[in-house]
């Protein structure tokens, strides 16, 4: 019943942030379509880091619950994932408040509305038995079910080769969440990279907005580097497609970017081979034919397979990032053709 009920609050937060993003330009429409466990959020054409505005405010941080024993389980929560698995740590990430698309003279820009938050708080708040309580108190008490999350951004890497293939891994027993699914290259961007601190004061940093975006885009490439160990000189600009959020009671929304690499798959996987230097997160690359891959999307009634290197890929192998990740990406192409 209570599953029910949060993906119920979803939609009544989601119609609000629909109506923001459509109400400007009838072309050119953002749109939130559900996909296979995921609310896809498009970004039409994709956008490059120079069409994309950041703003930083306190007031999009999370909003602490008000049950003491509520918002203690977080910590009481995490406690217990770092028991089990020693290789967890804690870090600042960036915390997703809101997005709108804005239409000028000279087109349309990408506006990011955003803040910090942690990996406890996402690990915590996301999973402990108490996180239905949060997102309905959350719209209860302030109109947002998201407002006691975490709501954390991830990147979601979409690297294409030359010979039209796309790098996919397979997640390793040593990850938190999903761990053995098919995913795409992924991370978070690192606000500790950029000098972004708890105690910043963001009024006085003038740059602070600029190298987040920077970060956001260029963590994309990083994780190409660290997870299959390409050269970050070998994959191009990301362009950013769009975000899959999460439906209460998670939170968590992954941003999903279109990397194109200048290698060929043989390549990659030669250089996999060798050991990335994140090579404990993953225990298999795949490259995939791109138009295969998608078609294989465009089917999601059917849990139809892929056949590669004598294995069978289905839409239920994927991890929800993943899946919504190519679905922006089939539209995406749609576009562009």
């Amino acid at each position: 019943m209570l599953a029910g009920v949060g993906v119920i609050v979803a939609g009544v937060a989601l119609q609000r942030l629909i109506f923001r993003l459509c109400k400007i330009n009838r072309k050119y429409q953002a749109q939130i379509l559900q996909y296979h466990g995921t609310y896809v959020v498009e970004y039409p054409g994709g956008y490059s880091r120079d069409k994309v505005v950041v703003h930083l405010s306190q007031e999009f941080s999370r909003k602490p619950h008000g049950d003491g024993k509520v918002e203690a389980s977080i910590d009481d929560y995490w406690r217990e994932r770092v028991k089990a698995n020693p290789s967890m740590f804690n870090a600042t990430k960036l915390r997703y408040s809101d997005s709108e698309i804005v239409y000028g003279e000279k087109g349309s820009t990408l506006h990011l509305s955003l803040w910090l938050t942690d990996y406890k708080t996402y690990i915590g708040g996301d999973f402990t038995e108490h996180s239905q309580r949060m997102a309905d108190d959350g719209l209860k008490d302030f109109g947002d079910p998201y407002a006691h999350k975490a709501r954390k951004i991830g990147v979601a890497c979409l690297m294409t080769t030359k010979d039209d293939r796309i790098i996919l891994i397979r997640r390793s027993k040593a990850v938190a969440v999903e761990p053995g699914k098919i995913d795409c290259v992924g991370g978070h961007p690192e606000p500790s990279e950029i000098g972004w601190k708890v105690d910043t004061d963001v009024s006085e940093d003038v740059g602070l907005a600029g190298r987040v975006i920077n970060e956001l885009f260029d963590s994309t490439r990083k994780e190409g580097r660290d997870e299959v160990g390409v050269d970050i000189d070998c994959l191009q600009d990301p362009i950013l497609l769009g975000a899959n959020i999460l439906a209460p009671p998670k939170s968590a929304v992954s941003m999903t970017f279109l990397v194109k690499c200048e290698m060929t798959s043989e390549n990659v996987k030669k250089i996999y081979a060798q050991g990335p230097p994140e090579a404990f997160e993953s225990t298999q690359i795949l490259c995939l034919p791109v138009r295969q891959l998608l078609d294989l999307i465009s089917h999601p009634s059917t849990d139809n397979a892929l056949s590669q290197d004598s294995e069978n890929l289905r839409i239920s192998d994927m991890t929800i990032s993943l899946r919504g990740s190519l679905f922006l990406l089939a539209r995406y192409f749609r576009a562009v053709d």
